[in-house]
Protein backbone atom coordinates (compact mmCIF):
# COMPACT_ATOMS: atom_id res chain seq x y z
CA UNK A 1 0.00 0.00 0.00
CA UNK A 2 1.26 3.25 -1.39
CA UNK A 3 1.82 6.64 1.19
CA UNK A 4 -1.37 7.94 -0.39
CA UNK A 5 -3.70 4.83 0.08
CA UNK A 6 -2.59 4.12 3.60
CA UNK A 7 -3.48 7.92 4.30
CA UNK A 8 -7.28 7.15 2.52
CA UNK A 9 -7.74 4.29 4.65
CA UNK A 10 -6.56 6.39 7.94
CA UNK A 11 -9.04 8.99 6.79
CA UNK A 12 -11.99 6.20 6.64
CA UNK A 13 -11.67 5.32 9.85
CA UNK A 14 -10.94 9.24 11.80
CA UNK A 15 -14.14 9.31 9.39
CA UNK A 16 -15.85 6.16 11.55
CA UNK A 17 -14.81 7.74 15.18
CA UNK A 18 -15.35 11.45 14.35
CA UNK A 19 -17.87 12.03 11.34
CA UNK A 20 -19.68 14.82 11.53
CA UNK A 21 -22.77 15.33 13.63
CA UNK A 22 -26.13 15.27 12.54
CA UNK A 23 -28.11 18.90 14.17
CA UNK A 24 -31.27 16.41 15.95
CA UNK A 25 -30.77 13.47 17.80
CA UNK A 26 -29.12 10.28 16.01
CA UNK A 27 -32.52 8.45 15.87
CA UNK A 28 -34.31 10.37 14.21
CA UNK A 29 -33.61 9.87 10.70
CA UNK A 30 -34.05 6.08 10.67
CA UNK A 31 -37.39 6.67 12.38
CA UNK A 32 -38.33 9.22 9.77
CA UNK A 33 -37.52 6.78 7.18
CA UNK A 34 -39.46 3.83 9.28
CA UNK A 35 -43.14 6.08 9.32
CA UNK A 36 -42.23 7.59 5.64
CA UNK A 37 -42.20 4.47 3.65
CA UNK A 38 -43.90 3.50 0.99
CA UNK A 39 -45.83 1.36 2.58
CA UNK A 40 -46.14 3.18 6.08
CA UNK A 41 -49.50 4.10 7.92
CA UNK A 42 -48.59 7.38 10.33
CA UNK A 43 -50.23 10.46 9.81
CA UNK A 44 -49.29 13.84 9.13
CA UNK A 45 -49.15 14.59 12.96
CA UNK A 46 -47.12 11.78 13.99
CA UNK A 47 -44.67 12.77 11.91
CA UNK A 48 -44.44 16.58 12.89
CA UNK A 49 -43.86 15.17 16.32
CA UNK A 50 -40.82 13.85 15.51
CA UNK A 51 -39.56 16.53 13.15
CA UNK A 52 -40.64 18.69 16.38
CA UNK A 53 -38.32 17.19 18.73
CA UNK A 54 -35.55 19.82 17.23
CA UNK A 55 -37.12 23.39 17.04
CA UNK A 56 -34.36 24.63 15.04
CA UNK A 57 -35.40 21.66 12.50
CA UNK A 58 -38.98 22.47 12.71
CA UNK A 59 -38.34 26.02 11.99
CA UNK A 60 -35.56 24.79 9.20
CA UNK A 61 -38.33 23.06 7.51
CA UNK A 62 -40.89 25.37 7.70
CA UNK A 63 -38.54 27.69 5.60
CA UNK A 64 -37.87 25.93 3.33
CA UNK A 65 -41.22 24.42 2.72
CA UNK A 66 -41.97 28.63 1.86
CA UNK A 67 -39.19 29.13 -0.57
CA UNK A 68 -39.23 29.74 -4.17
CA UNK A 69 -38.45 25.52 -4.67
CA UNK A 70 -42.02 24.94 -3.88
CA UNK A 71 -43.14 28.87 -4.94
CA UNK A 72 -47.09 27.94 -3.09
CA UNK A 73 -49.06 30.98 -3.21
CA UNK A 74 -49.74 31.06 0.56
CA UNK A 75 -47.81 30.33 3.28
CA UNK A 76 -47.15 27.31 4.90
CA UNK A 77 -47.54 28.06 8.61
CA UNK A 78 -47.18 24.64 10.87
CA UNK A 79 -45.12 21.19 10.45
CA UNK A 80 -48.41 19.23 10.04
CA UNK A 81 -49.66 21.72 7.04
CA UNK A 82 -46.12 21.12 5.74
CA UNK A 83 -46.51 17.48 5.68
CA UNK A 84 -50.12 17.77 4.45
CA UNK A 85 -48.95 19.84 2.00
CA UNK A 86 -45.75 18.46 0.60
CA UNK A 87 -46.25 14.96 1.53
CA UNK A 88 -44.16 12.95 4.48
CA UNK A 89 -41.85 12.19 1.97
CA UNK A 90 -40.84 15.13 1.09
CA UNK A 91 -40.87 16.63 4.07
CA UNK A 92 -38.18 13.64 5.39
CA UNK A 93 -35.93 14.95 2.19
CA UNK A 94 -36.14 17.95 3.62
CA UNK A 95 -35.05 17.20 7.05
CA UNK A 96 -32.12 15.12 5.34
CA UNK A 97 -30.96 18.02 2.90
CA UNK A 98 -31.00 20.52 6.48
CA UNK A 99 -29.55 17.87 8.24
CA UNK A 100 -26.67 17.11 5.79
CA UNK A 101 -26.29 20.73 4.92
CA UNK A 102 -25.47 21.89 9.11
CA UNK A 103 -23.55 18.61 9.54
CA UNK A 104 -21.32 19.55 6.90
CA UNK A 105 -21.11 23.44 7.19
CA UNK A 106 -18.68 23.19 10.15
CA UNK A 107 -15.96 22.41 7.92
CA UNK A 108 -13.36 24.38 6.01
CA UNK A 109 -13.13 23.67 2.34
CA UNK A 110 -10.43 24.81 0.30
CA UNK A 111 -10.79 28.27 -1.57
CA UNK A 112 -11.83 27.10 -4.76
CA UNK A 113 -13.86 24.46 -3.78
CA UNK A 114 -18.14 25.87 -4.32
CA UNK A 115 -20.31 23.79 -1.77
CA UNK A 116 -23.56 25.17 -3.30
CA UNK A 117 -22.42 24.29 -6.93
CA UNK A 118 -22.52 20.39 -5.22
CA UNK A 119 -25.71 21.05 -3.52
CA UNK A 120 -27.67 22.47 -6.68
CA UNK A 121 -26.23 19.54 -8.91
CA UNK A 122 -27.21 17.01 -5.89
CA UNK A 123 -30.53 18.46 -6.01
CA UNK A 124 -30.51 18.55 -9.73
CA UNK A 125 -29.88 14.84 -9.51
CA UNK A 126 -32.57 13.94 -7.12
CA UNK A 127 -35.27 15.65 -9.41
CA UNK A 128 -33.73 13.76 -12.42
CA UNK A 129 -33.74 10.18 -10.36
CA UNK A 130 -37.20 10.68 -9.03
CA UNK A 131 -38.56 11.74 -12.74
CA UNK A 132 -36.85 8.55 -13.69
CA UNK A 133 -37.81 6.32 -11.20
CA UNK A 134 -41.36 7.39 -11.92
CA UNK A 135 -40.86 6.74 -15.46
CA UNK A 136 -39.70 3.55 -14.80
CA UNK A 137 -42.43 2.66 -12.63
CA UNK A 138 -44.91 3.86 -15.65
CA UNK A 139 -43.47 1.08 -17.96
CA UNK A 140 -44.93 -1.66 -15.69
CA UNK A 141 -46.73 -0.45 -12.47
CA UNK A 142 -46.60 -4.40 -11.62
CA UNK A 143 -43.15 -4.89 -11.63
CA UNK A 144 -41.44 -5.83 -8.63
CA UNK A 145 -38.11 -4.24 -7.79
CA UNK A 146 -38.68 -0.99 -8.90
CA UNK A 147 -37.16 1.92 -7.36
CA UNK A 148 -39.06 3.93 -5.47
CA UNK A 149 -39.01 7.66 -6.60
CA UNK A 150 -39.16 9.36 -2.97
CA UNK A 151 -36.08 7.14 -1.85
CA UNK A 152 -34.00 7.73 -5.35
CA UNK A 153 -34.67 11.34 -4.54
CA UNK A 154 -33.07 11.11 -1.45
CA UNK A 155 -29.96 8.77 -2.94
CA UNK A 156 -29.33 11.78 -5.24
CA UNK A 157 -29.84 14.70 -2.42
CA UNK A 158 -27.00 13.18 -0.68
CA UNK A 159 -24.89 10.97 -3.62
CA UNK A 160 -21.89 14.17 -3.58
CA UNK A 161 -21.65 14.14 0.07
CA UNK A 162 -17.83 12.36 -0.23
CA UNK A 163 -16.92 15.19 -1.80
CA UNK A 164 -17.56 17.44 0.72
CA UNK A 165 -16.27 14.99 3.23
CA UNK A 166 -12.84 14.85 0.90
CA UNK A 167 -12.45 18.67 0.56
CA UNK A 168 -13.23 19.64 3.59
CA UNK A 169 -11.32 16.99 5.80
CA UNK A 170 -8.31 16.35 3.86
CA UNK A 171 -8.02 19.77 1.41
CA UNK A 172 -4.41 19.45 0.43
CA UNK A 173 -5.39 16.08 -0.65
CA UNK A 174 -8.35 17.44 -3.21
CA UNK A 175 -6.69 19.62 -4.58
CA UNK A 176 -3.88 16.90 -5.70
CA UNK A 177 -6.94 15.14 -6.83
CA UNK A 178 -7.96 17.97 -8.80
CA UNK A 179 -4.50 18.50 -10.35
CA UNK A 180 -4.27 14.79 -11.21
CA UNK A 181 -7.41 15.37 -13.47
CA UNK A 182 -6.51 17.64 -15.16
CA UNK A 183 -2.91 16.96 -16.41
CA UNK A 184 -4.12 13.19 -17.12
CA UNK A 185 -7.42 14.40 -18.63
CA UNK A 186 -9.59 11.76 -16.42
CA UNK A 187 -12.40 12.08 -14.81
CA UNK A 188 -12.35 13.34 -11.14
CA UNK A 189 -13.50 9.62 -10.13
CA UNK A 190 -10.81 8.46 -11.57
CA UNK A 191 -8.53 10.88 -10.34
CA UNK A 192 -9.51 9.68 -6.91
CA UNK A 193 -9.09 5.91 -7.59
CA UNK A 194 -5.70 6.36 -8.80
CA UNK A 195 -4.93 9.03 -6.27
CA UNK A 196 -5.29 6.86 -3.08
CA UNK A 197 -7.65 4.27 -3.95
CA UNK A 198 -11.38 5.30 -2.84
CA UNK A 199 -13.72 7.17 -4.39
CA UNK A 200 -16.02 9.99 -2.97
CA UNK A 201 -19.10 7.77 -3.70
CA UNK A 202 -17.62 4.59 -0.93
CA UNK A 203 -16.87 7.43 1.36
CA UNK A 204 -20.08 9.21 1.35
CA UNK A 205 -21.75 5.66 1.59
CA UNK A 206 -20.00 5.46 4.64
CA UNK A 207 -21.13 8.32 6.34
CA UNK A 208 -24.97 7.77 5.31
CA UNK A 209 -24.25 4.59 7.36
CA UNK A 210 -23.16 6.23 10.22
CA UNK A 211 -26.20 8.29 9.89
CA UNK A 212 -27.97 4.80 9.91
CA UNK A 213 -29.73 5.06 6.70
CA UNK A 214 -31.13 2.47 4.63
CA UNK A 215 -28.94 0.24 2.29
CA UNK A 216 -31.18 1.52 -0.48
CA UNK A 217 -30.34 4.60 0.05
CA UNK A 218 -26.48 4.37 0.47
CA UNK A 219 -26.05 1.33 -1.80
CA UNK A 220 -27.10 3.59 -4.35
CA UNK A 221 -24.92 6.11 -3.49
CA UNK A 222 -22.08 3.81 -2.92
CA UNK A 223 -22.22 2.83 -6.62
CA UNK A 224 -23.54 5.57 -8.90
CA UNK A 225 -19.83 5.52 -10.86
CA UNK A 226 -20.05 1.91 -11.44
CA UNK A 227 -23.64 0.58 -11.00
CA UNK A 228 -23.40 -2.91 -12.91
CA UNK A 229 -20.92 -3.81 -9.34
CA UNK A 230 -24.09 -3.11 -7.08
CA UNK A 231 -25.49 -6.10 -5.36
CA UNK A 232 -28.54 -7.19 -7.67
CA UNK A 233 -31.60 -6.05 -5.39
CA UNK A 234 -29.88 -2.12 -5.75
CA UNK A 235 -28.57 -1.79 -9.23
CA UNK A 236 -31.56 -1.10 -10.50
CA UNK A 237 -31.41 1.84 -8.26
CA UNK A 238 -27.73 2.34 -8.89
CA UNK A 239 -27.75 2.38 -12.60
CA UNK A 240 -30.78 5.34 -12.89
CA UNK A 241 -28.99 7.21 -9.88
CA UNK A 242 -25.49 7.39 -12.26
CA UNK A 243 -28.13 8.11 -15.04
CA UNK A 244 -29.62 11.14 -13.32
CA UNK A 245 -25.78 12.27 -12.19
CA UNK A 246 -24.81 12.18 -15.80
CA UNK A 247 -27.76 13.99 -17.30
CA UNK A 248 -27.03 16.81 -14.28
CA UNK A 249 -23.74 17.34 -15.19
CA UNK A 250 -24.47 17.24 -19.02
CA UNK A 251 -25.52 20.38 -20.94
CA UNK A 252 -28.10 19.25 -23.07
CA UNK A 253 -31.63 20.85 -24.79
CA UNK A 254 -33.23 18.17 -26.09
CA UNK A 255 -34.01 14.34 -26.53
CA UNK A 256 -31.67 15.04 -29.62
CA UNK A 257 -28.74 15.55 -27.32
CA UNK A 258 -29.37 13.18 -24.43
CA UNK A 259 -26.16 11.81 -23.32
CA UNK A 260 -25.29 8.31 -24.64
CA UNK A 261 -24.00 7.07 -21.43
CA UNK A 262 -26.95 7.90 -19.77
CA UNK A 263 -29.38 5.81 -22.24
CA UNK A 264 -26.92 3.07 -21.75
CA UNK A 265 -28.26 3.16 -18.21
CA UNK A 266 -31.76 3.47 -18.67
CA UNK A 267 -34.24 0.59 -19.64
CA UNK A 268 -34.75 0.01 -23.50
CA UNK A 269 -38.60 0.84 -23.05
CA UNK A 270 -38.06 3.92 -21.75
CA UNK A 271 -37.61 6.26 -25.32
CA UNK A 272 -35.58 9.50 -25.26
CA UNK A 273 -38.16 11.49 -26.16
CA UNK A 274 -40.28 10.36 -23.11
CA UNK A 275 -37.42 10.81 -20.31
CA UNK A 276 -36.72 14.34 -21.88
CA UNK A 277 -40.05 15.36 -21.84
CA UNK A 278 -40.17 14.04 -17.86
CA UNK A 279 -37.37 15.72 -16.73
CA UNK A 280 -38.62 19.35 -17.60
CA UNK A 281 -34.92 20.00 -17.70
CA UNK A 282 -34.42 24.29 -17.01
CA UNK A 283 -36.81 23.95 -14.61
CA UNK A 284 -35.13 21.22 -12.58
CA UNK A 285 -32.00 23.76 -13.01
CA UNK A 286 -33.86 26.52 -11.91
CA UNK A 287 -35.68 24.54 -8.61
CA UNK A 288 -32.30 22.86 -7.78
CA UNK A 289 -30.47 26.75 -7.44
CA UNK A 290 -33.42 27.64 -5.53
CA UNK A 291 -33.17 24.94 -3.14
CA UNK A 292 -29.25 24.86 -2.97
CA UNK A 293 -29.66 29.05 -2.21
CA UNK A 294 -31.50 27.97 1.35
CA UNK A 295 -29.48 24.86 2.06
CA UNK A 296 -26.34 27.17 1.75
CA UNK A 297 -26.80 30.44 2.30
Amino acid sequence: MNTQHAKAQAFLEDLAEHQPRLPFEPTLLPELFAVTGENAVADADTVANLVSRSQNLAVRVLTLANSAYYGFCSSVSSLSQAIRVLGMTEVRNLVLGVGAAAALSGMTMPPDFNTRRIWSHQVKTAIFARKLAVAVRALDPAAPGAPDPDELYSAGLLHDIGKMLIAGHCPEDWLGIRQLAQLEHVSLVQAEEEYWGIDHSMIGSRLLCYWQLPARLTEPVSWHHAPELADAPHRPAARLLAAANILAEAEWGGPEDLPEAALQLLPDALEAARVFTLLEIHAACDKAESLAAVLVP
